[in-house]
């Protein structure tokens, strides 16, 4: 039997009674990935029994057909639908989820959260500028930092460093860990970022973690800082440093 006439009988099961017949009929259009399947699973969204399945396999046909009825999921009150469209959407990697993904690092459950900081990054691009005006917002910095660092666009050098210089310790660290994902592209600012007490031993360490040779003096130098953390920070900057430049 083709392909075709496989997805068509498929299609018909998404309409039985059985939700165990349609989350399997959803799961299955999923894998044969027809493009046939995109408008009678958005119409299956509507059953709530098979409708985590359905957002799967959506996200695996990659249709953008499918965005805004995703969109509209991140909605509801169910976690796990909230969870699997932010999945779906970033499989997808359409523009027209970004803010509303956005909206979402905000949700009361992690695992949302975190689902919509993976699905930012896989978008990319079109979600760098969003994410970067995120770092403003006190409730999501710290998920907006992540996604700017696992995207690694040189446009979040500058507001992440910014965000060096943050009072809350756990908002600094993620800055940190994200520029040493951007990597060399974020060493010359991290570097007169060591002027700044505030963020110096973030910088300090980020440095150290993406070990470029142009860190070595600006690190030797600080050797001398008065606060002992600081100098500590940059012996094993200069020692991981070291490890790399051999």
């Amino acid at each position: 039997m083709k392909d075709s006439a496989v997805a068509e009988i498929v299609i018909g099961r998404l309409k039985e009674k059985n939700p165990q017949t349609r989350k399997s009929a959803a799961m299955a259009l999923g894998k044969i990935s027809d493009s046939r399947a995109v408008e009678p699973l958005i119409e299956a969204l509507k059953e709530k029994d098979a409708q985590v399945e359905t957002i799967i396999a959506l996200g695996e046909i990659g249709d953008s057909r499918a965005v805004e009825p995703l969109i509209e999921v991140l909605k509801e009150k169910d976690v796990q639908a909230r969870k699997s469209a932010a999945v779906a959407l970033g499989e997808i990697g359409d523009s027209r989820a970004v803010e509303p993904l956005i909206k979402i690092l905000n949700d009361l459950n992690s695992n949302v959260r975190w689902a919509a900081a993976e699905a930012l990054k896989k978008i990319g691009e079109s979600a760098v500028e969003p994410l970067i005006e995120s770092l403003k917002d006190e409730k999501i910095r710290i998920l907006a930092a992540v996604a700017l660092g696992e995207i690694g666009d040189f446009r979040a050098v500058e507001p992440l460093i910014e965000s060096l210089k943050d009072d809350y310790p756990k908002a600094q660290w993620a800055a940190a860990e994200a520029l040493q994902k951007i990597g060399k592209t974020a060493v010359e600012p991290l570097i007169e970022s060591l002027k700044d007490e505030r963020a110096r031993i973030p910088a300090v360490v980020a440095l150290g973690e993406i070990g470029d040779s142009r860190a070595v003096e600006p690190l030797t130098k600080i050797l001398q800082d008065k606060n002992a953390d600081v100098r500590w920070a940059a012996m094993n900057a200069l020692e991981k440093i070291s490890r790399e430049v051999r």
